[in-house]
């Protein structure tokens, strides 16, 4: 029977609870009161529960995220998104580059516009021949725009991968390890746990994780390879972001002898999630 009962875990349902105990309460306490008292007390139970709307909306109005549980999203990626506005300020960027790269490829191909028309103005017989070179020049330019955003942009799909891993720094630790050392096995890995600390666990779960988002592939128990797709892209990642995972790979090497429970290793993962949170997507 009692697990029919549904469980309270969202912050909304402990007020309403909160609020109707408050109330069914004064109500049997008004008239165990003395009668001179009966006036302030009605005045108590009437703002009570006002101010206690307010201060809820308030909450709500400013700081919505706290309102809710995990389970209250159908998607985890919007919870994710809830709390961490720097994901979607880092999408933000991506997006003012792309509009950046697209203005100027209209600018330059206005500018090569203006000096073709000049051009047919004042050579009419070369008309065609000009229409060419000007339908060659655009097709050109865009062609190397487009070369340009694959060399320097992180694509889209490999964005929402790495995203998805934001509540577990230690897969960004680990990426960081495998491109900066080029590695290709586990043992290539280990060579390098002196300079690249990795929590325990990289070997099974990690590895497992990133070949389960197709970050790597052809894993096995011994070998792998970055994904060629994701190859470019986590490099840039990686360099976009060098100095933010070289302090939380940093803070991860104190943790190596530090007991899980003790005050001084729950300092350090609060610091490692609050720098987590400059990294940019």
């Amino acid at each position: 029977m009692t697990d029919k009962i549904k469980r309270i875990n969202n912050p909304l349902t402990i007020i309403a609870i909160f609020a109707a105990l408050a109330e069914i309460n004064a109500t049997v306490a008004i008239s165990l009161i003395d009668k001179n008292l009966h006036s302030i007390f009605i005045w108590f139970v009437i703002g009570f529960p006002t101010l206690l709307v307010i201060l809820f909306f308030v909450t709500l109005n400013y700081n919505t995220k706290v309102m809710y549980s995990p389970s209250d999203y159908t998607d985890d990626k919007n919870f994710i998104d809830s709390l961490y506005g720097n994901v979607k300020i880092s999408k933000s960027s991506t997006d003012l580059s792309k509009k950046v790269s697209h203005e100027i490829e209209i600018r330059i191909n206005e500018k090569i516009n203006e000096k073709l028309i000049k051009l047919k103005n004042e050579n009419p017989s070369i008309t065609n021949e000009i229409q060419k070179i000007e339908d060659e020049i655009t097709s050109i330019t865009k062609e190397s725009f487009d070369e340009i955003k694959e060399e320097f942009e992180i694509p889209v799909e490999l964005n929402k991968k790495l995203i998805s891993l934001f509540k577990w720094p230690a897969f960004y630790n680990l990426i960081y390890a495998i491109v900066q050392t080029g590695s290709k096995s586990k043992s290539d890995i280990k060579k390098n746990l002196n300079n690249y600390f990795i929590p325990s666990g990289w070997n099974k779960g990690g590895l497992a994780k990133l070949e389960l988002l197709e970050i790597i592939i052809n894993y096995d128990d011994n070998n792998f390879h970055i994904n060629p797709v994701f190859k470019n892209g986590l490099n840039i990642w990686v360099s976009k972001n060098a100095d933010t995972l070289k302090e939380i790979n940093t803070l991860y090497k104190y943790t190596q002898n530090l007991d899980s429970d003790s005050e001084e290793y729950k300092k350090i993962r609060v610091q490692i999630d609050e720098i987590k949170d400059q990294l940019l997507f």
